[in-house]
């Protein structure tokens, strides 16, 4: 039974997992990516899915529920580093989590690696919220502030060099 107490604004995990973009959905996703372009448009959305998708290094994922689809996230496979290049949520569907997952699933799909993100002063706090640091910030062209941040995953289990060192006892010195 559906809890009646929550409201349609508050912040929920979704039931849905992501998964690599299927091509068969580009078309929404452009809708979607357009939100993140200087121009707005859907052309805009398809130019930069086309440019996400030329490149191997790059991984486009998508969150769908209900066979509609929600969010959008673009990686990017760095040397050292895993960099989320863009992650929109489709209007009417933020604030519910579906960011959150996005992200969950890039720190998984990074693996050891650290996952970064540049940002503007809006998304500076939704990055903060979820355990990204600071790393730098410098000026963009036009003379608003970008941010960069960092996050990774923690270490499982101790490194095995240290690890070696905690199981070790004393030796007894007969006291």
């Amino acid at each position: 039974m559906p809890d009646s107490t929550v409201t349609a604004g508050a912040p929920q995990t979704p039931d849905a997992p992501v998964h690599p973009l299927d091509p068969a959905r580009d078309e929404e996703a452009a809708l979607i990516l357009a939100a993140c372009t200087p121009e707005g448009t859907a052309a805009a959305g398809r130019g930069l899915l086309a440019a996400a998708r030329f490149d191997p290094d790059n991984t486009v994922t998508g969150l769908v529920q209900d066979d509609a689809l929600l969010a959008v996230c673009v990686t990017h496979k760095a040397p050292m580093s895993v960099e989320v290049t863009h992650l929109v949520v489709a209007d009417g569907h933020r604030r519910r989590g579906h960011g959150r997952a996005c992200l969950q699933d890039a720190l998984r799909r990074a693996g050891k690696r650290p996952l970064v993100a540049d940002t503007d002063e809006a998304g500076l706090p939704f990055y903060r919220a979820r355990g990204f640091k600071l790393v730098g910030r410098r000026k963009a062209p036009d003379g608003s502030a970008r941010y960069r941040l960092g996050w990774h995953a923690p270490a499982a289990h101790p490194p095995t060099r240290l690890a070696g060192l905690m199981t070790r006892s004393r030796p007894d010195d007969g006291r």
